[in-house]
């Protein structure tokens, strides 16, 4: 048997034959050379061999730590210690969070000069009561005629208020009412009007109250302008905390007097201490401002009302402009701001009346009776 060369199987081989050995690198007995050069640190010592690290003194070590902090903490990376306002803001968070009660709760939105300022507040507040809870919060148009709620928000739904109200008897579940909403991005929900309908009666909020608490553990409910309505009167008479939100202008601080007066006017067993659950929001509108009003209005307004709070929001260009409101447009400073108010609104509704004012409201009924 002829015996098989390994240069007859791989042609390399052939080739690797025709190569010469490079001849090995002579060493001075006794030390062994490295294949790596040296490379020399800013403090003038030779490192050899790329396993060992450049020599650095213990300040040149601290520098580079401090160093490495600080680009990545402007990356977002580092571990940087949160501001007093971060710390605050967290706080609020988790207040609104964890937030519980037995029955469901509503916030009434108010002011009879505060047009241009009640709509954008109403679905902010939701929102943000929302985003936080993760849902069950829903915003409605609590006014005789139509409102501009449906319009601000998000969205273009083929139903909204004029036709839950036409269908209330057959509303059995949270999928029935689901039909009749908006929902935001923030996962709050939105009952406007989108087609014609009557002027809302008393009749009707207490219509829609039922149903909504049945379903949402927070309302929000967007008023008109006429404080002395029936309509008005019972919206406000069922409410559990309000809010009352107003520029720095003088038209619109006129209409937080008068919302204020209204409040103080009322004396239905629901709104003893009604003062102690009301938040005032003091916003800019970006136009002209009296620097002296806006310099002493929001102390006046804790000295005369005595409110529970009373928070300055900063000028939003997203709400002054027509169009749908959106958390997602909102400035960080703004969001932080709006999650102040509803941080108090929340704390407000710890105080409410633990029944319910809405007739026939399980909540209304006793929950020990005597035989059980």
């Amino acid at each position: 048997m002829t015996e098989l060369k390994t240069t007859d199987v791989f042609a390399g081989a052939q080739r690797r034959a025709r190569y010469e050995e490079r001849p090995p690198e002579p060493t001075t007995a006794g030390v062994e050379r490295s294949s790596v050069a040296p490379t020399v640190t800013p403090s003038g010592v030779a490192a050899v061999g790329s396993e060992l690290e450049p020599f650095r003194a213990p300040a040149e070590k601290e520098a580079t730590a401090s160093g490495w902090k600080a680009f990545l903490a402007k990356l977002g990376l580092g571990q940087v210690a949160p501001s007093a306002d971060e710390v605050a803001d967290r706080e609020n968070e988790r207040v609104i969070r964890q937030a519980t009660w037995t029955r469901a709760m509503n916030v009434i939105v108010v002011n009879p000069k505060g047009a241009s300022c009640k709509t954008p507040a109403s679905i902010i507040t939701a929102g943000v009561l929302a985003q936080v809870r993760g849902g069950y919060v829903a915003a409605w148009e609590a006014s005789e005629a139509p409102g501009d709620l449906a319009d601000r928000a998000e969205g273009d739904p083929a139903r909204g208020l004029t036709e839950l109200l036409a269908a209330s008897s057959m509303v059995t579940s949270a999928g029935n009412l689901a039909g009749y909403t908006a929902p935001q991005t923030s996962h709050a929900a939105v009952i406007g009007t989108v087609s014609a309908r009557a002027a809302l009666s008393p009749r009707d909020v207490l219509t829609v109250r039922g149903l909504l608490d049945a379903y949402y553990h927070l309302t929000v409910a967007d008023t008109a302008n006429n404080v002395q309505s029936e309509t008005f009167l019972t919206a406000l008479d069922t409410a559990d905390a309000v809010l009352v939100p107003c520029t720095l202008n003088l038209q619109s601080l006129r209409g937080l007097h008068r919302a204020m007066s209204t409040l103080e006017q009322r004396t239905t067993d629901h709104l003893q201490g009604i003062a102690a659950r009301v938040v005032v929001v003091v916003s800019h509108d970006g136009g002209p401002e009296d620097v002296e009003l806006a310099a002493t209005a929001v102390e006046t307004i804790r000295e005369r009302y005595q409110p529970r709070a009373v928070v300055e929001v900063p000028f939003e260009p997203a709400i002054r402009r027509d169009g749908e409101i959106t958390l997602t447009n909102l400035s960080p400073a703004s969001l932080r701001a709006w999650r102040s108010v509803a941080r108090h609104l929340v704390d407000a509704l710890q105080h409410a009346p633990e029944t319910s004012p809405i007739p026939g409201h399980p909540a209304q009924q006793s929950t020990t009776s005597e035989g059980i």
